[in-house]
C-alpha cells in the first residue's frame, strides 16, 4: 500500500519537499528552476528530485 502511494503521490510529495526549503532566496529559486521546461521531469520523480536537489544545494552552500 504504500509503495503504491509513494508511485500516485510523487508530485504532492516534491511540492511539499520544495514547501519547506530554507532560506527563502533558495526556495524560491529551487521553484523557478522546477517550473522551467528542462526540469519537469523532476516534479514526477521525488529521487530524482533529491538527487538533483542535493547537487544545487552543494552549489548554494559554496
Amino acid at each position: 500500500m504504500v509503495d503504491v502511494m509513494f508511485e500516485r503521490e510523487q508530485k504532492k510529495l516534491v511540492n511539499y519537499l520544495v514547501g519547506s526549503l530554507a532560506p527563502l532566496n533558495f526556495k524560491k529559486e529551487i521553484q523557478r528552476r522546477v517550473d522551467q521546461e528542462q526540469n519537469k521531469n523532476y516534479k514526477s520523480n521525488v529521487i530524482e528530485f533529491c538527487r538533483w536537489l542535493t547537487e544545487l544545494l552543494a552549489t548554494f552552500m559554496m
